[in-house]
């Protein structure tokens, strides 16, 4: 055959070539995906920032139940080691005696951290009438031993009581004051929350208003 023609062949063959322009498929597929995920991430910029917040809150929500347990766990090594029920003493700066919840020779707990908690919001430790739990009011025969705070919102709150079984989060008007830790005062839990050893429940009292979570030490 003619070198002319064999030249002519290989030039139609080299145009023919059915290899020629396969790498463009990828590199469409790859911008198509792109731009559907960057509508995505636009169009439902709201339902990531809402699932952050639920992620967060149950975060939260388990560290203060973990806050709640350790500090009931001292209260029961106080118990065994015969400690008299109302002569366990709980503060942050009593952390030496044998009776002191946070004493290494007491309880054996650090005192706990408020960092999940509402700000500027701290632990108390008043003793609480729970309806259906030990024996009725706050007597010195009957009283129950309680860790008490106020947390964050209505969602932590909420996620406290998915956590622990408790069903909605009651409303009440006036239980008494959840920041008061004088003996004699009593927190009354809302019946909404009988028999519960834990729980979170809304206030809507004026002079505190709020979202509080508690956390049973010790029963009588």
């Amino acid at each position: 055959m003619h070198p002319d023609v064999v030249m002519q062949m290989c030039v139609v063959c080299a145009r023919t070539n059915p290899q020629a322009g396969i790498a463009i498929g990828p590199i469409l597929f790859i911008v198509a995906i792109l731009a559907v995920l960057a509508s995505a991430i636009a169009a439902g910029s709201g339902s990531f920032t809402a699932s952050s917040t639920s992620e967060a809150a149950r975060a939260n929500a388990a560290a203060m139940l973990d806050i709640g347990q350790n500090l009931k766990i001292g209260f029961d090594r106080l118990m065994g080691l015969e400690t008299g029920y109302n002569s366990v003493v709980i503060g942050a700066t009593n952390t030496v005696n044998a009776v002191d919840l946070f004493s290494p020779s007491g309880g054996g707990v650090n005192p706990p951290s408020t960092k999940v908690a509402k700000s500027g919001s701290s632990w108390t430790y008043p003793y609480a009438n729970i309806t259906n739990l030990g024996g009725a009011g706050c007597t010195a025969t009957t009283s129950k031993r309680v860790a008490v705070i106020a947390v964050t919102d209505a969602t932590m709150c909420t996620q406290l009581n998915t956590y622990l079984g408790n069903g909605a989060t009651p409303a009440v008007a006036d239980v008494g004051n959840p920041t008061t830790i004088a003996e004699a005062t009593c927190l009354t839990i809302p019946a909404g929350l009988a028999g519960k050893m834990a729980g979170c429940y809304q206030s809507n009292t004026a002079s505190y208003t709020g979202f509080y979570f508690y956390q049973v030490l010790g029963v009588r």
